[in-house]
C-alpha cells in the first residue's frame, strides 16, 4: 500500500508541475525514510530564486530584524571539494523598505551601526545586494562580511563541529558578544546507475550521517541555454547518510535536464536579543555536488 500511495503522489505532484507548471505547495513521498518536497520553482521558465549563494541563505533575509550567518561551505566535483568560510552580519532599517519593479516587497535598507567580529577577526563593510527574478539585483545597503574562498580572501576560517565567537560593538551601546555552534562537516558522494535512454536510472546520495535535527537537500537544475542552476525542490528527510532518489522523480528530471545539483545542508537556528535588538543567528554546514545524468 506505501509503494502504491508513493507512485500515485508522485505521478500527480510532477504530473502538475511538467505539464502546467502549477504544482502543489508541498508533497509527501514515503520511502525508506519519510520524506517532504516543498517546491521551489513553479514555473521552470521564469524561475525566481538561484540557489545557495555565497551566504548559504535561500530565502530573503530581510524578513528578519537582524541577521547574524556562518556557513562553512564545500562544491565537490569528481571527488575534489572547494571550501569557502562566510560570515556575515546585516542590521535592517525595517522603516525603509524596498520594492521590486512589480510592487512587490524585497527587503529592506541596512544599517552599519558599530564595528563586528567573527573570532576577533574585523568584518568588512561590503555592499549588500540581493537577486529577486531574473538578472535582476539592487543594492540595499551594506553588510558587514568575512568570505575566504580556497584559501584566498578574508582570514576567517569555518570551524565545523565547534563554536565561533561573534562580538558586536555598536556606536551607542554596550557590547554584545556570544558564541555560535557549528554542524559537523558534510562528506558527500553518489552512485548512479543505469541511462535515460533505457529508462532504468538509480541515484543513491551517501554522506556521513550526523542526525542533524534540521537538514535538508536543495535540488537545483543546469539550464545550458540560460546558463543559469536553478532549484526545483527543497527536500527534508533524515540526516542518516543515505537517500534514493525517487525513482519518478529521476526519470521526469532526466527527461528535461542533463544535470541535477543536490545541495546538503546542516542547520543550527537560534534567536538572540528582543525587539529592535533580535538577532536571527544561523550556522551552516553545506555540501554541494553536481551529478551528471547518462
Amino acid at each position: 500500500m506505501k509503494s502504491l500511495i508513493k507512485y500515485f503522489l508522485l505521478l500527480f505532484f510532477l504530473g502538475s508541475f511538467f505539464s502546467c507548471n502549477n504544482p502543489q505547495p508541498t508533497a509527501l513521498v514515503e520511502d525508506t525514510d519519510p520524506i517532504e518536497i516543498e517546491v521551489i520553482t513553479k514555473n521552470s521558465a521564469e524561475p525566481t530564486s538561484f540557489g545557495v549563494d555565497s551566504t548559504g541563505l535561500r530565502e530573503n533575509p530581510g524578513r528578519f530584524t537582524n541577521v547574524i550567518s556562518i556557513a562553512g561551505i564545500k562544491e565537490t566535483v569528481r571527488g575534489i571539494s572547494n571550501k569557502s568560510s562566510f560570515a556575515q552580519a546585516a542590521f535592517f532599517d525595517r522603516t525603509k523598505p524596498i520594492y521590486g519593479l512589480n510592487g512587490k516587497l524585497i527587503g529592506y535598507s541596512t544599517l552599519a551601526p558599530g564595528k563586528v567580529f567573527f573570532d576577533n577577526e574585523e568584518a568588512k563593510i561590503r555592499p549588500y545586494r540581493i537577486r529577486y527574478g531574473i538578472n535582476k539585483d539592487t543594492l540595499i545597503g551594506f553588510r558587514y562580511e568575512l568570505h575566504k574562498r580556497t584559501n584566498l580572501g578574508d582570514p576567517f576560517d569555518f570551524v565545523f563541529n565547534s563554536k565561533i565567537n561573534f562580538r558586536f560593538e555598536p556606536f551607542v551601546s554596550s557590547t554584545v558578544s556570544f558564541d555560535i555552534a557549528t554542524p559537523p562537516e558534510i562528506y558527500l558522494n553518489y552512485r548512479m546507475s543505469g541511462s535515460k535512454a533505457n529508462k532504468n536510472l538509480n541515484l543513491l546520495l551517501e554522506w556521513n550521517a550526523g542526525y542533524v535535527k534540521n537538514f535538508e537537500i536543495l535540488l537545483s537544475v543546469s539550464d545550458k541555454l540560460r546558463n543559469i542552476v536553478f532549484p526545483l525542490y527543497n527536500i527534508k528527510t533524515s540526516d542518516d547518510g543515505k537517500f534514493v532518489m525517487p525513482k519518478k522523480l529521476l526519470e521526469e528530471l532526466a527527461a528535461r535536464f542533463d544535470k541535477i545539483v543536490f545541495t546538503l545542508t546542516r542547520k543550527f537556528e537560534k534567536q538572540q536579543g528582543n525587539g529592535i535588538s533580535q538577532l536571527y543567528v544561523i550556522s551552516q554546514s553545506i555540501n554541494s555536488i553536481p551529478v551528471e545524468i547518462p
